[in-house]
């Protein structure tokens, strides 16, 4: 019957198209695993609050413009010991926001593995506010 003819040709069109399926999944896998490690990669870059740039300040998870402004505004008062001294002279900064930002990667001192601390002096200024 033809029938039996459409389910044959419809096989053979499956087999045809299994090599591809096969790459494609493989492919798939290979950029999957590629994002994680990028993304693990990105997690543990440790940021020292002391001397990074607005910009390096940003890539923390939890650290905006506004928030970046402040740390960098309160860091020019002196240098950051640790998490507490930073919670307690940063504002807008608790405990659970303490703990996200050192889970993402802000640290404190030359144990962060931080860039050159001359990195400090090319901070981005706190623009003024506008008069109106």
């Amino acid at each position: 019957m033809n029938h039996d003819d459409t389910t044959g040709s419809r096989r053979k069109l499956r087999d045809r198209d299994r090599p591809v399926a096969r790459c494609s999944r493989a492919l798939v896998l290979v950029l999957l695993a590629a994002l994680l490690a990028a993304g693990v990669g990105a997690a543990r870059a440790a940021v020292d609050a002391n001397v990074a740039t607005h910009d390096q300040l940003r890539t923390i998870k939890g650290i905006g413009p506004a928030m970046a402004d402040r740390i960098i505004q309160e860091r020019r008062k002196g240098p950051f010991k640790d998490l507490a001294e930073f919670r307690a002279r940063v504002k807008g900064v608790g405990d659970r926001r303490a703990r996200t930002l050192a889970a993402s990667g802000l640290r404190f001192g030359p144990s962060a593995g931080s860039p050159d601390p001359k990195a400090a002096a090319s901070a981005r200024p706190i623009p003024a506010a506008p008069n109106r």
